[in-house]
């Protein structure tokens, strides 16, 4: 059986502003080195998402952190970039 990828979602700082990030990954120990977070603030801050918009964007972009700028985020499907 395949493992399955597990879409993390938060947010991050890019040049003093507020980006969502989401990155898909198959463990935890992966999605924090590519955050560059420690596992306490990925468990307290980066939570599984089922967001079905961000599950999409993940999974067609594995092990890649994508963002959209905090303000987009709440938009029907936000556009995310590469971080």
């Amino acid at each position: 059986m395949a493992k399955k990828l597990k879409v993390f979602n938060g947010t991050s700082y890019k040049r003093g502003k507020a980006m969502n990030v989401i990155v898909a990954t198959y463990t935890k120990k992966r999605a924090c080195e590519l955050l560059d977070v420690s596992m306490n603030l990925l468990n307290n801050f980066f939570p599984i998402t089922f967001n079905k918009h961000q599950i999409e964007v993940a999974t067609a972009n594995p092990e890649v952190v994508m963002a959209c700028p905090d303000r987009d985020r709440y938009k029907q499907n936000p556009t995310y970039e590469k971080f």
